[in-house]
């Protein structure tokens, strides 16, 4: 299965992937616009539906556990 980021070539592998995704590259996989990735990390953060940390202003997502909900909506 390839992931296609929308200004770079398919990823056919996942670790081709950063093990750790930025807002950046959650934004690339998924096309969603910034506002629309920062309310995604906000839910996840306080549902648990995939593994978010923040460090200062930067969120670090777990490459593994966003494909893995990705997968399943």
């Amino acid at each position: 299965m390839g992931f296609t980021l929308q200004t770079e070539a398919t990823v056919t592998d996942r670790s081709q992937l950063p093990v750790i995704l930025s807002t950046q590259d959650l934004m690339k996989l998924t096309g969603l616009s910034r506002p629309s990735i920062y309310n995604l990390l906000q839910e996840a953060i306080h549902t648990g539906i995939f593994p978010v940390r923040r460090a200062g202003a930067k969120y670090l997502v777990s490459r593994d556990g966003f494909l893995a909900w990705l997968g399943k909506e």
